[in-house]
């Protein structure tokens, strides 16, 4: 049996399996702050201290996963169509910070372009009133349809 897993190969069999993957990492990082929230909800004190150190999570770490769980339109179809662009819990916090019509906003920033990865700085830019915000990182150029991931390009 090889210990090489076997990987597509095509550009956008490619793209398509890490957009799906991001996918599934934001996907998880919202059900983490689901449960962090609960914890500190139905946990007494001490019990959530504990809590926070068996997960191996720091107590400021926690306290962001309970906004994001705050933030209902992050959990939203069209919020979710996106998250394959996202880079990780820290985007989800930052998207936390925006009220619920700069949120459907910035979907719509999103919808208007879909080369722009979404970043801190992005997120950050757009939350300071930029009309069209810059990314300081490279992006190709070409638009991926990340609101399709093809279930033939996962692999096992």
């Amino acid at each position: 049996m090889s210990a090489y897993k076997s990987y597509p190969t095509g550009v956008e069999e490619r793209a398509t399996a890490v957009s799906s993957l991001v996918r599934q990492s934001v996907s998880s990082w919202k059900e983490v702050a689901k449960h962090v929230k609960a914890a500190k909800a139905e946990l007494s004190d001490e019990d959530y201290l504990d809590f926070v150190k068996l997960t191996g999570l720091t107590g400021p770490i926690c306290d962001k996963l309970c906004r994001v769980a705050q933030s209902d339109n992050l959990y939203s179809d069209e919020m979710n169509k996106h998250s394959g662009r996202l880079e990780g819990w820290t985007n989800l916090y930052e998207l936390s910070k925006l009220t619920n019509p700069e949120l459907d906003e910035f979907v719509l920033t999103l919808d208007s372009d879909r080369t722009v990865p979404v970043t801190r700085e992005f997120i950050q830019s757009f939350k300071a009133g930029a009309s069209k915000p810059s990314s300081s990182r490279k992006h190709c150029n070409h638009p991926i349809d990340t609101a399709f991931i093809s279930p033939s390009v996962l692999l096992n």
